[in-house]
């Protein structure tokens, strides 16, 4: 059996490599070309998927991604007021990095609304985070 300490090194190096995986999987589907993005979608399955039209569905997946974001980062990296404000302002940084790149991939377009919707998700990620990192897990 390992060693306390050794074991809360290796949970700290799971969520340090979540986040990282997150943040790369991010940044690929948010720069994905237009054309790539739509064949993806065809191999899923999803292309020919009937299902309503959401107006602002576009903005749910930015919410949805940086919420994972920001939800993995506080997790890796947070625990002090310093660390968190470092995480809010490198995860608004990498928002506005894939939105202003996002304007040379073809098909996609970057927006102010969609940098919204990213920073809005990361902090309800880290909302979320916070509080599994706060309240203590009971059992049933």
């Amino acid at each position: 059996m390992r060693e306390p300490a050794a074991r809360h090194v290796g949970r700290y190096q799971a969520a340090q490599w979540q986040a990282i995986a997150a943040l790369g999987i991010t940044a690929a589907l948010l720069l994905l070309p237009g054309s790539a993005l739509a064949a993806l979608a065809d191999w899923l399955g999803l292309a020919d998927t009937p299902g309503p039209q959401v107006s602002g569905s576009d903005k749910l997946v930015h919410v949805a991604l940086f919420g994972l974001c920001g939800y993995t980062s506080l997790r890796a990296w947070g625990g002090r007021i310093t660390q968190v404000v470092q995480i809010v302002l490198a995860l608004a940084l990498f928002a506005g990095a894939t939105e202003v790149l996002q304007l040379w991939v073809p098909g996609r377009s970057g927006s102010v609304s969609d940098f919204v919707a990213d920073l809005l998700g990361a902090l309800a990620g880290m909302g979320l985070a916070a509080r599994a990192m706060i309240l203590p897990v009971r059992a049933p």
